[in-house]
């Protein structure tokens, strides 16, 4: 039995593909299987694939009978992992050599479920930047212990940047969300660390994110669609977190508006709508999680009733309407 399960899902992604398996087989950090499912992809990533598992007997190639997604690929590839420890990653990034021994040696020392490690450079082909948001410049650059409410609210989602014990997932049997989303890792995240006591996270060897006009990313800035993403990927967590009774020992957030939110169409008025107005008591009970613009957003649009009379009061960007609103 190996100790690090890798979890690749894999689709059209032949580009890319070579030089990800090449940073994984180049690890230092040898014990360890590599599988890879294969999603039904129509370029040569499956051929790759099969070179690479006859070049090394770790690396074990599975093919989805139908495309099912990213985030059910991993899934069918946790369902395969027989490692202690469960590692996903992106088919189209890339690790340090020394990036998997640290993850084991740190979460062994650790001694949690889950580590997080920050040190992800974003790769776009016109150079390189360090991911960060506010709350990740406040960690111990050598690492830190953070409780599950710390990481749900302060840590970024990212799933690849994680290595999790697998006995942690099946004992609560975690897996990722069946709804085809660009959040599904936000999901994992929510759901996730609701059942971690503490994490450790601190700055390791760097992950290569890679960005380009195919990846998930791209595609959803591409066409403007994260604020339906997120409310669908909310509406998921918040069911979940009421059919286990969640809320009444751990409140969370479950809604905010960001500056990219707009709502710009019936199909969005009517996703936004039908999840504010289910969760609209929650969130007046729990008022003080929320900011201004949020409580906004919440009264008008379960105020309206269509999307005509949402555009008949309202301006599209909902941040701006705030703001204009605000000064009258």
């Amino acid at each position: 039995m190996a100790k690090i399960s890798v979890i690749i899902p894999v689709y059209n992604v032949a580009e890319y593909l070579p030089k990800c398996l090449e940073s994984i087989l180049g690890q230092s950090f040898y014990d360890m299987e590599i599988i890879c499912v294969n999603d039904c992809s129509s370029d040569k990533s499956l051929d790759i694939l099969k070179d690479f598992a006859k070049r090394d007997e770790r690396v074990k190639v599975f093919s989805n009978e139908k495309n099912i997604g990213g985030a059910l690929s991993r899934n069918v590839g946790l369902d395969k992992a027989t490692g202690d420890y469960i590692y996903f990653m992106d088919s189209d990034d890339w690790l340090e050599p020394d990036y998997l021994e640290v993850m084991f040696k740190t979460i062994e020392k650790a001694k949690t479920d889950v580590i997080l490690n920050l040190n992800i450079l974003q790769e776009t082909g016109q150079g390189a930047t360090l991911y960060t948001q506010p709350s990740m410049k406040n960690i111990d650059t050598a690492g830190e212990f953070l409780n599950r409410w710390e990481m749900i609210a302060n840590m970024p989602c990212l799933l690849w940047a994680r290595l999790y014990r697998r006995d942690f997932l099946e004992e609560h049997h975690l897996r990722l969300s069946s709804m085809r989303t660009t959040c599904d890792d936000y999901i994992f995240h929510y759901i996730s660390h609701i059942y971690t006591d503490k994490t450790f996270v601190f700055m390791g060897p760097t992950y290569h994110y890679r960005i380009h006009q195919e990846s998930i990313t791209g595609q959803a800035k591409k066409e403007k669609c994260w604020d339906i993403q997120f409310i669908k990927a909310y509406d998921v967590i918040y069911d979940y977190y009421k059919e286990h009774g969640f809320w009444e020992h751990l409140p969370i957030k479950i809604f905010n508006t960001m500056s990219c939110f707009v709502i710009d169409s019936a199909e969005k008025f009517e996703i936004y709508h039908a999840y504010l107005v289910k969760v609209k008591d929650f969130i007046n009970k729990n008022a003080d999680m929320y900011n201004e613009i949020d409580k906004y957003v919440l009264k008008i649009v379960t105020e309206c009733s269509s999307y005509e009379e949402f555009k008949s009061k309202h301006i599209a960007n909902l941040t701006v309407d705030f703001l204009r609103k605000s000064k009258q």
